[in-house]
């Protein structure tokens, strides 16, 4: 125990008493109030913060919300900054620094005091006039001056909410009300607040009539209903009642289609998945929000493939990658089904012509990650060279990535320039979709040696690219591809080359001293 080992035991009362009063002696004020009001005596922390007369606090509660939703503490924004990419705030103004955020703070402190005492019914009038009045200032930035005040506010929100929830139930016998306002609040703060509810709340019958009305209420806002039955399914696990995964969501149905995922994640985990794709197509005629619609068709190819239906699966998978072509996921997904079907040849071939013709923005890139999973190295190296625009130097660091990884990734570690290890250690890390994933297969004859020279080719272009923009934050950017330059040279005993390449920047740039430098930087340090 935490006692036992400042030896706190054995210590007399009249030693602890000195030792407490030495302690609260150190604290800043705010910090003792605190430490009186939770371990000591609420009602002393009130005194000692002068706070005798309940009446004049709910007033100065009153006042201080009046004026809040008036304007009359809103800060002002420099619109002109505000509006600027690179803008931030908080490097204008610091609003937890802000009047409006230490009045709010010592107003929940001291209503979080009332509480402790017992005082429900002025802190639960007191917070219910501050709470309400963070609420509006959410929806209206002219309030204070920021749509997000709850986070400049220093405070332990969970302590407040408890609070908050602790009063409620007391000021609130009638229980149907009591769950009606107890869930309200909980819709206007969420997950701050779930603690709160599920600690103090728990007559689950009315708790679940609050939510099923207002599952009911929020028809055209999917995102609040699953959240409000994700609150539903925490208090039946709270209070240790069986949440049935199949029979509750069936009941949602009447409020929303949306909730058939859920009963078919239900028989999913039941492994019924006949009964699970029936609810799912059925679903999918209906249901017209695209991520539950997304997620169902996920849940359905899954379940094809436990069926082994996979060419049902594979219509399924390709349907989905086509729709979301930026999910790399879906396009290994429907491979994956294609190849069981031994109809892979065919499904690279029209993935590969769907991605050249494919309308999404930045189709380039999901036609590169396509010829690098699939070993298509010409057409690649082709695609990147050809392309113009902003994005070619993004399609050129993709192309170098995957030429040398595709030259190393069976490598021994050991035997890997240093230059090169952390590139090959970061596109692991990050799951480069199209590069860490590639076919060990090529479609041509390149060699190792052919890969990491073509890899060189792309990189000095990127190198030049850095280096005319004439900027050191660019110069370093240069080095660090030069780094790998080097890494590629060294590994194929060309380290020579090398040399004279680097030799040549350096000539050829003589008027450029930073760039000397930001070379020299990166290149003595690898």
């Amino acid at each position: 125990m935490m006692m036992d080992k400042y030896d706190l035991i054995s210590r007399s009362k009249e030693e602890l008493v000195m030792l407490i009063g030495k302690l609260m002696d150190n604290l800043a004020e705010n910090e003792r109030l605190e430490f009186v009001s939770k371990w000591i005596s609420p009602q002393a922390a009130l005194e000692e913060a002068y706070e005798y007369d309940s009446n004049s606090f709910i007033e100065k509660v009153d006042l201080f919300c009046e004026e809040c939703l008036d304007g009359k503490h809103s800060i002002e924004v420099d619109y002109d900054q505000y509006h600027d990419y690179y803008y931030d705030d908080e490097e204008i103004y610091n609003y937890s620094k802000s009047e409006w955020a230490e009045k709010f703070t010592t107003l929940l402190k001291l209503s979080v005091m009332y509480a402790r005492n017992k005082n429900y019914a002025i802190a639960y009038t007191a917070l219910d006039q501050l709470m309400h009045c963070l609420h509006e200032a959410e929806f209206d930035v002219n309030i204070l001056g920021t749509d997000a005040p709850m986070d400049y506010i220093e405070i332990d929100w969970d302590e407040v909410f408890d609070e908050y929830y602790i009063s409620m139930k007391s000021q609130l016998p009638e229980k149907k009300q009591l769950a009606s306002k107890a869930v309200d609040v909980w819709i206007g703060f969420g997950d701050r607040c779930t603690e709160g509810i599920l600690s103090n709340i728990n007559d689950i019958k009315h708790v679940e009539e609050a939510i099923r009305y207002n599952i009911y209420i929020y028809s055209e806002n999917w995102i609040m209903q699953r959240e409000l039955y994700e609150l539903l399914k925490s208090f039946y696990i709270k209070q240790n009642i069986v949440f049935d995964e199949i029979a509750m969501p069936e009941s949602m149905l009447c409020y929303s289609w949306n909730f058939a995922y859920d009963v078919a994640q239900g028989y999913i985990s039941q492994q019924k998945w006949d009964t699970a794709v029936e609810i799912i197509l059925d679903a999918c005629k209906v249901v017209d929000n695209e991520r539950v619609l997304e997620a169902l068709n996920v849940k359905l190819i899954g379940c094809y493939e436990e069926l082994k239906q996979y060419d049902k699966g594979l219509v399924v998978a390709v349907s989905l990658f086509k729709k979301h072509p930026k999910k790399h996921d879906y396009y290994l997904k429907a491979r994956k089904l294609a190849s069981k079907v031994e109809r892979l040849d065919f499904f690279v071939t029209d993935m590969i012509a769907f991605a050249k013709n494919c309308n999404e923005y930045n189709s380039t890139e999901i036609l590169l990650r396509i010829l690098s999973a699939e070993g298509y190295i010409n057409d690649m190296i082709g695609v990147t060279l050809k392309a113009n625009g902003f994005n070619r130097h993004d399609y050129m660091k993709y192309a170098f990535k995957s030429l040398i990884y595709r030259a190393l990734k069976d490598k021994d570690k050991e035997k890997i320039p240093v230059d090169l290890k952390g590139l090959i250690a970061g596109l692991e890390h990050n799951k480069t979709p199209g590069i860490v994933d590639m076919a060990n297969s090529t479609h041509s004859l390149e060699s190792e040696q052919s890969l990491l020279q073509s890899a060189i080719n792309i990189l000095k272009e990127i190198i030049q690219f850095h280096i005319d923009a004439a900027k050191r934050t660019r110069y370093a950017r240069a080095a660090y591809y030069c780094a790998l330059v080097r890494g590629v040279y060294i590994f194929l005993n060309e380290k020579d080359e090398f040399e004279s390449y680097y030799s040549n920047i350096v000539i050829g740039n003589k008027r450029r001293p930073a760039l000397r430098d930001e070379m020299r930087k990166v290149l003595s340090e690898t």
